[in-house]
């Protein structure tokens, strides 16, 4: 996922609820875990990081289920974009969108 939807998301969390709402609105299924939400980071010029909560051999998230899982974390996948759709579909993430317009 890139950066700058990361950076979108957390914008709208604090300043737009409303806007961040209506796309979880759009937004079925449920986290299976399969990690693509944080491997890789798609940040600027091209940079690709893992994020270092993610182990390496079980791709599963050191702190999921806690109180210490960032922010950014927590409000993905917004499925911000027709791109971003596409490629947790064909990585088959369990979440999908359940209509058919982007916001």
């Amino acid at each position: 996922m890139g950066l700058r939807t990361h950076l979108t998301n957390i914008y709208l969390h604090v300043f737009r609820k409303e806007q961040l709402a209506a796309l979880y609105a759009q937004r079925a299924g449920q986290c299976n875990a399969c990690g693509q939400c944080c491997d890789p980071v798609h940040l600027p010029f091209s940079i690709r990081i893992r994020c270092p909560l993610l182990d390496p051999k079980t791709r599963k998230c050191r702190v999921y289920g806690s109180a210490w899982r960032p922010l950014v974390c927590q409000l993905s996948p917004t499925f911000q974009t027709k791109e971003e759709e596409d490629r947790h579909q064909t990585l088959n993430c369990g979440f999908y969108r359940a209509r058919d317009e982007i916001l």
